[in-house]
C-alpha cells in the first residue's frame, strides 16, 4: 500500500488511545466494582464524537497516501 508511516504513523496510536478511552468511561467503569467518586458516563454526543474521530484517524494513512500519489 506505500503508506508513508514517517508522516501518518502517530494516527493509529491516536485513535488506539481515543479508542481505550471510551471503552474504560463506557463499560469498565460501570461494570466493576470500583465506580468511585467520579465515575460518570460520557455523554451521548461526546461518545459518538470519539468514536467518529478514532474512525477517521484509522482511515486517514491509507487515504492520504492513496491521494498523495
Amino acid at each position: 500500500m506505500n503508506i508513508d508511516i514517517e508522516k501518518y504513523g502517530w494516527t493509529p496510536y491516536a485513535s488506539i488511545l481515543i479508542l481505550l478511552l471510551v471503552f474504560t468511561r463506557g463499560k469498565l467503569l460501570f461494570n466493576s466494582r470500583n465506580r468511585g467518586k467520579d465515575g460518570e458516563k460520557l455523554p451521548k454526543l461526546i461518545y459518538i464524537i470519539l468514536i467518529l474521530t478514532a474512525i477517521i484517524l484509522l482511515l486517514f494513512p491509507p487515504v492520504l497516501s492513496f491521494l498523495n500519489k
